[in-house]
């Protein structure tokens, strides 16, 4: 097994994987590498991973027997497991707070949670549960870096200011963390020089706030995703005002606000990657590693300067262009969108390719269909517009950097100033015929 080591371990990883995905309540998952010699344990978790000594069967056979009773116990804390979301003999899942096991709230979905596929990392899982009253919540489950601003704090801050278009959060508890999951072992990890490092801490903690809707992709008309487009970018202002970058907009963090009791058409939720500006209203250094990659700004994937609003802003223009380009219709995917809008979710330098593509094709709105209604392409040509002139300085020096001639020294690029919305007159939403949005 020496020889192909590496290889049993990936493929460990990748079951180890799909036990996170089959599984959505896990906190880890144990694996054993086994020869005719030897035994190594293995805990794949949030950190990423971590694994014993080989023991030798003949020589540590007591240690053996401990390792296989131990995977082989039937405490599925023990194995993992977590004890917030369960089933009860009743065939339902059920919500407990404090998890004791106690039925205090209904998953609706429980087959379908949302959850990143990643083992290392938030490891985000997401249910839709009710109370007794039927009212409904999203619960979220996550591990955050230890350091990082709770998301808690920034929700709690749109509430108490009262932005509108931005989510709120009903209550959150922190549940244990990765230093504690692993025995209160050191946090640390070895590189292949044999260098080692610190490995972030992690908080898992849940968080309960209000059921707004479905994501903004599955809107039942053009003028739904118009109106819901328009309050994500008075979210993102909003947000400003109290001197918060979200930072993360994308098609998972824009909710259809379907509530009948409310006078929004979509919240701005998911504040994980938010983060404080200094008094001065400064950005903060861009990070590509900092939200999806299909709808970061070009600043932030070349890696230029400072987060700022501009970016919140552009970050909301391509997620508006993957939508408007990707459906025939409300519900209806495009069989065969553009390449450039498909090259979103490529390599860094081939998103950055794809979005100057769009910004700079003068047919491409022709692409729009005309089941998206046609204020939609109205829409796009004044935004394409307007993120040209934004993103020129951009652009100039992803030029320069490309030749090996930009002085990256302590340079903050500066870009065209272009005020943040009530909104900008390039901005503003054209006139909608709803008669013309309501395709039969």
């Amino acid at each position: 097994m020496k020889d192909n080591l590496k290889k049993h371990q990936l493929q460990l990883a990748s079951y180890a994987q799909e036990v996170f995905v089959q599984q959505p309540t896990r906190r880890f998952v144990y694996g054993l590498l086994v020869s005719e010699q030897t035994i190594q344990l293995y805990q794949f978790d949030r950190g990423g991973v971590i694994y014993s000594s080989k023991y030798d069967i003949r020589d540590d056979a007591e240690t053996f027997v401990q390792i296989f009773l131990a995977v082989a116990t039937e405490d599925e804390t023990a194995l993992g497991l977590g004890r917030h979301i369960f089933w009860a003999p009743d065939g339902k899942c059920y919500f407990d707070p404090e998890g004791k096991m106690n039925r205090v709230y209904t998953v609706v979905t429980p087959e379908k949670p949302f959850q990143r596929a990643a083992i290392r990392g938030r490891g985000t899982t997401c249910w839709r549960v009710e109370d007794n009253q039927k009212k409904q919540f999203l619960l979220k489950f996550a591990w955050r870096t230890i350091g990082r601003m709770k998301e808690s704090v920034f929700l709690k801050a749109a509430k108490e200011k009262n932005l509108q278009h931005v989510g709120w959060m009903e209550r959150s508890k922190t549940i244990e963390t990765l230093y504690c999951l692993r025995s209160y072992m050191p946090l640390v990890a070895t590189n292949r020089k044999g260098d080692r490092f610190p490995v972030p801490d992690r908080a898992h903690h849940w968080l309960l706030e209000p059921w707004y809707g479905p994501r903004l992709d599955r809107f039942e008309s053009p003028l739904e995703l118009l109106e819901g487009f328009y309050d994500a970018i008075t979210a993102s202002k909003e947000l400003l005002s109290i001197g918060i970058l979200h930072r993360d907009i994308s098609i998972n963090n824009i909710v259809l606000d379907r509530r009948p009791d409310t006078d929004t058409s979509a919240k701005l939720i998911d504040m994980d990657m938010a983060i404080r500006l200094d008094r001065t209203g400064s950005g903060v250094k861009t990070d590509v590693r900092t939200g999806t990659r299909a709808f970061q700004s070009l600043k932030v994937l070349e890696g230029i300067g400072q987060h700022d609003h501009l970016d919140e802003l552009e970050f909301c223009f391509w997620l508006f262009c993957y939508i408007i380009f990707t459906y025939d219709a409300p519900g209806k995917l495009k069989k065969n969108p553009p390449l450039s809008i498909r090259r979103f979710h490529a390599s860094r330098s081939e998103a950055i390719d794809a979005k100057r593509h769009v910004l700079r094709d003068t047919e491409i709105h022709e692409a729009i269909s005309d089941g998206m209604g046609p204020a939609t392409a109205v829409l796009f040509l004044k935004l394409q517009s307007f993120f040209s002139k934004v993103t020129e300085a951009t652009r100039k020096e992803i030029d320069r950097r490309a030749r090996g001639v930009s002085n990256t020294i302590s340079r903050q690029l500066v870009r065209r100033h272009v005020k943040l919305p009530t909104m900008a007159p390039e901005l503003v939403l054209p006139s909608v015929d709803e008669s013309k949005c309501e395709l039969g």
